[in-house]
């Protein structure tokens, strides 16, 4: 029962705080709806922000799990890794979109804001991913090298907008898209 507690606190506040944003949440909202009280919300998580540190803990696990695992068989073909691991990111993301909708409503918080520190630790983690991913193919594509992290900051903000456009309906995922997202991000706009 105590795990079953933390779970749906967990998913609870990931769902209301994806639809309604993370500061119109308050704690009273999450138990009332999680149908637990405050001290059992307390005692797994201390504050709204242990609460927020937990969903993205997990979140984030199994979304660099995933794409650890789809970036295994890299072989050279830095198009068909590439395509790979952002078809992980995708579906792992429309498997997850409460918490991935929180990701990215929450990716571009000011520094000032008292959530920043929480989200920027874990998005860190993901750049470091991508980055050492374009590190282990600087020998195979060396004008890669000593561009390693902008191509990681540009391939995560590329990333994020083609999420929000599928989590909002404006996109369907489909495996052309997906490919044809990894070939415009390689080429530019020129293989349009």
């Amino acid at each position: 029962m105590e795990q079953t507690n933390k779970v749906l606190l967990q998913n609870t506040a990931a769902r209301l705080f994806s639809s309604n944003g993370y500061d119109a949440v308050g704690i009273q909202k999450i138990v009332d709806c999680a149908k637990v009280t405050k001290p059992t919300l307390y005692y797994y998580f201390k504050s709204k922000q242990g609460l927020l540190d937990a969903i993205f803990s997990d979140h984030f696990e199994g979304l660099l799990k995933e794409l650890k695992t789809a970036s295994i068989s890299y072989d050279g073909d830095l198009m068909g890794a590439l395509t790979r691991i952002v078809d992980s990111y995708v579906q792992y993301g429309i498997g997850k979109s409460d918490e991935t909708y929180l990701q990215l409503s929450m990716t571009y918080l000011p520094a000032s804001h008292a959530a920043h520190t929480i989200i920027s630790a874990y998005m860190e983690r993901l750049e470091e991913f991508f980055t050492d991913f374009f590190r282990q193919a600087v020998p195979v594509h060396g004008n890669l090298k000593d561009h390693e992290q902008i191509l990681s900051v540009t391939l995560i903000g590329i990333l994020n907008n083609y999420m929000i456009q599928l989590l909002n309906e404006k996109l369907s995922y489909s495996e052309v898209g997906v490919a044809a997202l990894v070939k415009q991000y390689m080429y530019g706009i020129y293989v349009l």
